[in-house]
């Protein structure tokens, strides 16, 4: 015979000086225990006070157990043990988990978009560096300037995020951040930038990517036009990206890229890859920092703007229009996701006509400036 304790809001954050909302403690009774039992706080942090609304108690019983912090309480993160002791039976112990602040955190400062920045990816990353004692960081972005119709929030404690769907084109947004914890929030000035014109053409299979699975999906465009460049955004949630494979391919004219082939597996095999979850990246030619070498500790693992494992320069030249068709791979066991969304960026070579046009514009225009020139070289001579 003993007791079965539990009890309620065991974990909580709290601004010092200040009190942690009521824990209600339950005290049941196994096998027909009826006898005391004695509550307390074995070892309170220091700052921390607390005191019970009964004890001892006879299961079954139920007592409020309150708990105040003084100005001497420290930033941190705090284990508070309960301890019921009945008389005759074994002891039980259940722990609060306590979440410390002692100050509103800074407005975060913000890193990109950089303020004014025009020509912006669809796609773009937002980051902001973190700040101390901060719990949660808040982005909204919008076409509004007084954020009366938010288009894009998110609420997380990383410090940084991308969209899951690409922002409008030649589009001006505003954005900021609000840093949160228990204190209050601290919010950053407002910035704004301006995306392409860059056409973008997606689609949204939403597809289970479960063990071991290969999954196609299609992209049909019927405008023509010869590619210059191509860039491909992806966006896959997955519990293991060390898993994925992914491959473009135009239909068409049979030309295949291998995108990302299982991020953090050596090119000789052997390992498991990234453990990280999930994909929100743009594989770009003109990127920096390779795919197969992202694995960050915070969801999407794998974000930003990165070089593919083979050139996508291979579709260069090709007419844009056809059947694209990308190939997404699961090559391992014991993990799932979802392939979401992709879509392609092309950048087309300029139609002859459209560039003749050009020219001939800037010849007029330079025409016209040397006239002007000659004739203030040459006023006329009045009459």
């Amino acid at each position: 015979p003993g007791i079965a304790l539990s009890a309620n809001n065991l974990s909580q954050s709290v601004c010092a000086p200040g009190s942690l909302a009521p824990i209600t403690i339950d005290v049941g009774s196994s096998g027909g225990f009826t006898g005391s039992t004695a509550l307390s706080f074995p070892s309170l942090p220091a700052g921390f006070s607390g005191a019970f609304s009964a004890t001892p108690v006879t299961p079954t019983a139920q007592s409020i157990a309150t708990v105040t912090l003084d100005a001497s309480a420290v930033y941190n993160t705090y284990p508070v043990e309960i301890l019921a002791t009945p008389t005759g039976a074994n002891s039980q112990s259940i722990l609060a988990n306590v979440n410390v602040f002692s100050l509103i955190s800074p407005a975060p400062p913000l890193q990109n978009p950089a303020d004014g920045a025009v020509n912006v990816s669809e796609f773009t990353p937002f980051n902001w560096s973190p700040t101390y004692q901060a719990a949660s960081y808040t982005l909204k972005v919008d076409d509004d300037p007084l954020f009366q119709s938010i288009d894009l929030t998110f609420t997380g404690s990383g410090t940084s995020h991308i969209a899951t769907s690409p922002l409008q084109p030649s589009t001006t947004y505003y954005w900021h951040v609000t840093a949160s914890n228990a204190c209050g929030e601290a919010q950053t000035p407002v910035r704004s930038f301006t995306t392409t014109s860059a056409q973008f053409f997606c689609s949204n299979p939403g597809l289970p990517l479960t063990s071991s699975a290969s999954v196609p999906d299609n992209i049909v465009i019927g405008q023509g036009g010869t590619l210059d460049s191509i860039n491909v955004n992806l966006n896959i949630t997955h519990t293991w990206v060390g898993d994925i494979r992914t491959t473009l391919t135009h239909v068409d004219t049979g030309t295949s890229v291998l995108l990302m082939d299982r991020p953090g597996v050596p090119p000789a095999g052997g390992g498991f890859g990234c453990s990280g979850d999930d994909i929100n990246a743009t594989l770009s030619d003109s990127a920096v920092t390779a795919v197969e070498n992202q694995c960050a500790q915070t969801s999407p693992a794998i974000m930003g703007t990165l070089t593919p494992n083979n050139a996508l320069s291979a579709f260069s030249g090709e007419t844009l229009s056809g059947t694209w068709t990308l190939l997404a791979e699961d090559m391992a066991g014991g993990d799932s996701g979802t392939f979401n969304q992709w879509c392609i960026v092309p950048s087309q070579v300029p139609e002859p006509g459209s560039v003749l046009l050009l020219a001939s514009g800037l010849l007029f225009m330079c025409g016209e400036q040397s006239l002007r020139r000659r004739r203030r070289r040459n006023p006329r001579q009045p009459h």
